[in-house]
């Protein structure tokens, strides 16, 4: 995990009060392919949402490995609706485990593109909200 990233995971987590859940770099690579396989399927303003829901359900006593696993076996039971599937996902490496190394966003092309890493998403990408 990036340095940059470490410290700033550990003042959040302080800031939160959840400094005693630690964060490991399985959880944060598994976090952030769920974020990119729900950007590509759904869309890119899903990512954020999917992954809110998957730390809800981890507060709720749900472990991240099988949060993450029940959301990406919703996302491909969506057929690919909204992109291609990638190769590799979070149910497909076991939940938070996998037996690869780490990589970083940034070796990955920020979220898992071969694409520059991507701003925050612009007032069109909010177009996809629903409107209450």
């Amino acid at each position: 995990m990036e340095h940059d990233l470490e410290q700033w995971l550990a003042a959040l987590a302080a800031e939160l009060g959840t400094a005693d859940l630690p964060v490991s770099t399985d959880t944060v690579r598994t976090l952030l392919d769920l974020a990119r396989d729900s950007a590509h399927q759904v869309t890119r303003v899903s990512a954020p949402l999917t992954t809110f829901l998957v730390g809800v359900a981890v507060g709720r006593g749900a472990s991240v490995g099988d949060a993450a696993a029940r959301a990406t076996a919703l996302l491909e039971s969506r057929g690919g609706a909204g992109g291609s599937s990638p190769p590799e996902s979070a149910q497909s490496r076991g939940g938070a485990g996998g037996s690869s190394p780490p990589e970083s966003a940034q070796s990955r092309g920020g979220a898992g593109g071969s694409s520059p890493p991507e701003s925050a998403p612009s007032r069109a990408d909010s177009s996809s909200l629903p409107q209450s």
